[in-house]
């Protein structure tokens, strides 16, 4: 299991900069979509602060697959949308991440290729509030296993006028 963690604004010594700390658990490969969407909240109001959170998108694609991705129309390999990529080091993925507007929105992100599956995440912080989660997971199973049942009775004491045990299956 992976996870994508960020430190509290008392942690990092740039004024308004922080947000609470989050803690993202990322899919595996195996659970990777072609489609994601996904949405931006508005923050608690805060005086000084404003009621934006300042939100990012993060994704994992294979590395010959990036040109492929659109987000809300736009190819994400246009240079406006201001996405940087790194190469995941012994791998053929890459990480990309860019800014997405601060505004409570809806966004679309798939793969011109449908055969193309990826992984995306969204975060945002304000001063002292953050989120952070996959923008979504495929819920097929991945680790089947055939031939084998499970069965688990388990007993429960109810409060019923005539005192009885219940088994329920």
């Amino acid at each position: 299991m992976y996870s994508k963690s960020k430190a509290s604004h008392a942690s990092d010594n740039v004024h308004g900069s922080g947000g609470d700390p989050s803690m993202i658990v990322l899919p595996p490969v195996e659970m990777y979509k072609q489609q994601f969407t996904f949405l931006t909240p508005v923050a608690p109001p805060d005086p000084v602060y404003g009621s934006q959170f300042n939100n990012s998108l993060s994704i994992v694609v294979k590395t010959n697959q990036r040109h492929q991705l659109v987000l809300n129309g736009q190819n994400l390999s246009s240079s406006s949308l201001h996405l940087t990529w790194m190469q995941v080091p012994f791998s053929d993925y890459s990480v990309g991440s860019m800014r997405l507007e601060n505004a409570a929105k809806a966004y679309d992100l798939y793969s011109a290729d449908p055969m193309n599956t990826f992984m995306a995440w969204v975060t945002g912080i304000q001063f002292q509030h953050s989120y952070g989660y996959p923008a979504g997971t495929r819920l097929t199973p991945i680790n089947a296993v055939s031939g084998t049942k499970l069965h688990v009775p388990f007993i429960v004491k109810r409060n019923c006028t005539c005192n009885c045990t219940c088994t329920l299956y």
